[in-house]
């Protein structure tokens, strides 16, 4: 089964290569989305693919890349939009 997330990560997660790595388990729990730095702070996460995966991204996103300091991990599920071309992108 597929699925989509959207996933708010608040804290020290700009400037600590936070987009970075998680393209990186993004790409091994083989997902497709976005990754971008919103101005206020935070970083905002889209991503889709086996559900399974899905839920591996958003359990790792509680806890981040070393040198980050996750406060929250905010997400929603939902069914996927296919709009990904299968690869996951940092947005700039």
């Amino acid at each position: 089964m597929t699925a989509r997330a959207t996933i708010v990560v608040t804290g020290t997660v700009q400037g600590v290569y936070f987009r970075h790595f998680t393209k990186q388990k993004a790409d091994e729990f083989g997902l497709a989305g976005t990754v971008r730095n919103p101005p206020d702070g935070t970083v905002k996460i889209r991503g889709e693919g086996e559900e399974k995966a899905v839920r591996a991204l958003l359990e790792w996103c509680h806890h981040g890349s070393r040198g980050a300091h996750v406060e929250t991990g905010g997400r929603g599920m939902g069914n996927p939009s296919q709009a990904f071309s299968g690869l996951f992108h940092p947005a700039y």
